[in-house]
């Protein structure tokens, strides 16, 4: 099964989410959905991705934020993932 991560950084697209990740889990893809916490509120119940994996990015700046962009790109090249969807 094919790895794909639906990447969420920002929270302004996270409507869609749900439905992306219908429709990659119906296509037999082994989904994770990678979102700032902030989000959780909005994300927590819809259940519908294999795995997920939050991070703190809001309010960060300079070196603080690329650190934290780092950490995301470290965890997605570790873990493997064929495709990354940048919703």
């Amino acid at each position: 099964m094919e790895k794909v991560a639906l990447l969420e950084i920002d929270g302004t697209h996270e409507e869609c989410v749900y439905s992306q990740l219908l429709f990659l889990k119906e296509g037999g893809y082994e989904t994770c959905l990678v979102f700032e916490e902030s989000l959780l509120p909005k994300i927590k119940d819809m259940n519908a991705g294999n795995s997920e994996k939050t991070f703190a990015l809001k309010g960060k700046k300079g070196l603080a934020y690329w650190k934290t962009l780092w950490a995301i790109r470290k965890y997605l090249v570790e873990n493997n993932f064929r495709k990354i969807i940048f919703n």
